[in-house]
């Protein structure tokens, strides 16, 4: 089901997942933005990805 501005709908049993990096590049901002809006106006709920954050180092102690 998608929204009224081509968003993706969440149902019971979905998240709507965004990429972020998308806010990055001029051309596709503003259709994150929308996409960021539902989200967050029909759900409340989303999952980011494309956030650029590198992966937890495990201490060398731990292994």
């Amino acid at each position: 089901m998608t929204s009224r501005n081509g968003a993706v709908m969440p149902s019971a049993h979905t998240l709507p997942v965004l990429d972020l990096s998308q806010a990055d590049d001029p051309a596709q901002r503003a259709d994150f933005l929308k996409k960021l809006h539902a989200a967050a106006r029909d759900s409340g709920f989303l999952h980011l990805t494309g956030t650029a954050s590198p992966p937890p180092r495990v201490p060398a102690s731990w292994n």
